[in-house]
């Protein structure tokens, strides 16, 4: 159990700070922004995905260590993926 709760707070502390970040620099960069934009597209929505990743995945995380076999934890974690890309895509062009 608290290897368990180690790798979920790793990973919801240090990981997920740096691919949000990277998410919405890379994102503005490949749309032609600016650095200036990358700096004001964070500043915008950065707490607010954050907050919703900590609702969003660190229960799903401890239910996937927990309960769903090894072999289909990578199955898991993909289709819960794709509905986190979603609101990643509806954050990042719902002020546009």
């Amino acid at each position: 159990m608290k290897s368990i709760v180690k790798k979920i707070c790793f990973d919801q502390t240090v990981g997920v700070s740096i691919m949000i970040s990277m998410f919405y620099t890379v994102q503005t960069l490949l749309n032609k922004g600016t650095f200036t934009d990358v700096r004001n597209n964070i500043a915008a929505n950065y707490w607010t995905t954050l907050k919703t990743n900590w609702m969003f995945w660190p229960p799903l995380m401890f239910l996937n260590f927990t309960f769903v076999p090894i072999q289909f934890q990578v199955l898991f974690v993909n289709v819960f993926g794709v509905a986190w890309n979603g609101y990643l895509s509806f954050v990042q062009y719902s002020n546009k």
